[in-house]
């Protein structure tokens, strides 16, 4: 896992216009990148070199513990390591592990890095949780994002 090469590609992934607001600091020995992607919403990855860890911190907010939406959002990541899955939307279970964190109601996504840096497999894997959420928990995105309701 190399830090400098997923800044790299994030910033690549910014000046292309996939990602606005960009943002990068050095925070507690780890990268932090910030940048407005689904929604409009901020999104915050941690990635700690050392321990080969990206996190995607506080992505959604305002989710019990427990609850429907925990549950279904923890079931859709396992669910993401499917062998059914088509490669390029799978997580490889011999080259990364995803898990949920939940802590006072605030979820965050971890991923693991086992080979290469992940990051690819960590972005199509938050994609694919928000077009989950706008298919299955609408009324969620509409409370806490702001969606729309058409």
């Amino acid at each position: 896992m190399n830090v400098d090469a997923i800044s790299e590609s994030l910033r690549g992934y910014a000046q292309r216009g996939l990602f606005s607001a960009f943002s990068e600091n050095s925070v507690r020995g780890k990268r932090e990148f910030r940048f407005r992607w689904h929604l409009n919403h901020e999104f915050v990855l941690e990635v700690d070199e050392k321990r080969k860890t990206i996190t995607a911190r506080d992505l959604l907010p305002n989710v019990d513990y427990p609850s429907d939406l925990d549950r279904a959002v923890r079931q859709f990541v396992k669910d993401r390591a499917s062998p059914d899955l088509p490669e390029h939307r799978r997580v490889d279970a011999k080259q990364a592990e995803a898990k949920c964190q939940n802590r006072q109601s605030v979820m965050s996504i971890v991923l693991t890095v086992k080979q290469g840096d992940g990051l690819k497999t960590f972005l199509t894997l938050l994609n694919d949780l928000f077009a989950y959420l706008q298919m299955y928990q609408v009324v969620y995105l509409q409370d806490v994002f702001g969606l729309p309701e058409e």
